[in-house]
């Protein structure tokens, strides 16, 4: 086997192990039930209905998660409001992490799933979050 082909058949498992990554990730966002956050498969935060706000702003189509003490929560500022399995939009995402405010600005995501209940399972497949949403009623 040539140099060239060679490195063709390296480059090409590495693509192939990277998309079977991005998979997997992908699919363990499916799993958090909860309103939460999780970076390349690690959840980082839960929000317990029980001790923790939704709120929707429909002016801003803006989902902000918080526990009752603004300890930590999520602020997702979406270019429309998704409300379908497969819908795609740009979105402003702030958290907090045990010890940071993390900004980011302009993620791609798209609709993995959603729920009778109002939950949508969102994904951005470039910095590996999962977020689930709670779709609050604006009527």
């Amino acid at each position: 086997m040539s140099r060239k082909h060679t490195f063709i058949y390296i480059v090409s498992l590495m693509l192939a192990a990277t998309s079977c990554i991005d998979d997997r990730l992908a699919e363990t966002n499916l799993q958090n039930m909860d309103a939460s956050i999780s970076l390349k498969g690690m959840t980082m935060s839960v929000f317990d209905p029980g001790n923790c706000q939704y709120a929707f702003n429909s002016a801003r189509n803006e989902y902000r998660m918080h526990d009752d003490n603004m300890g930590q929560y999520i602020i997702l500022q979406c270019s429309t409001r998704p409300a379908n399995e497969g819908d795609s939009f740009t979105a402003n995402l702030t958290y907090t992490t045990d010890n940071d405010i993390v900004k980011e600005t302009g993620l791609p995501f798209v609709v993995q799933k959603t729920s009778q209940d109002g939950k949508l399972w969102i994904w951005n497949k470039t910095k590996k979050y999962g977020l689930v949403i709670v779709q609050l009623s604006t009527n």
